[in-house]
C-alpha cells in the first residue's frame, strides 16, 4: 500500500527524496502524510531542502500529515539546526492552534541546542 500511495518511490536517494518531495504537495491527504512519513525515515539529518518541506507541512489542514511532519522533522532537522529552529519559534505564534502545536511538538523533541 505505500508504494501505491506514494507513487513507488522508496527511500534512500536523491531521486526517492525528490519524488517524496513532489507528493507532499498533493491533493489527497493520505499520500501526503506517507510522503512526509517517509521522508523522515530517509534520516538526512541537516538536508534543508527536506526540513524546509515539512515545515511547509506543519499548516497542513490534516492532522496525521502535521503529525508526521513533525515526527519527520524531529528525524530531519538536526539538534540546534538555527535557520528550522527560528522557523519554529515564529511558528509558535501563529494565529492557528494546529500549527503553534505542530511547532511546540518539534521543539520539544530536542531541536533546539542545548
Amino acid at each position: 500500500e505505500f508504494g501505491s500511495s506514494i507513487g513507488g518511490a522508496s527511500p534512500g536517494g536523491s531521486e526517492g527524496a525528490g519524488q517524496l518531495l513532489r507528493k507532499l504537495g498533493e491533493g489527497d491527504a493520505r499520500v501526503r502524510a506517507e510522503a512526509a512519513k517517509a521522508l523522515g525515515q530517509l534520516a538526512i539529518r541537516g538536508d534543508h531542502a527536506i526540513s524546509s518541506a515539512l515545515l511547509g507541512r506543519l499548516t497542513d489542514t490534516n492532522r496525521l500529515v502535521r503529525r508526521n511532519a513533525v515526527e519527520a522533522l524531529a528525524q530531519v532537522a538536526g539538534r540546534g539546526d538555527e535557520e528550522v529552529v527560528a522557523l519554529l519559534l515564529r511558528f509558535l505564534r501563529h494565529e492557528t492552534w494546529f500549527v503553534r502545536q505542530g511547532a511546540a511538538a518539534c521543539l520539544g523533541r530536542g531541536l533546539a541546542a542545548r
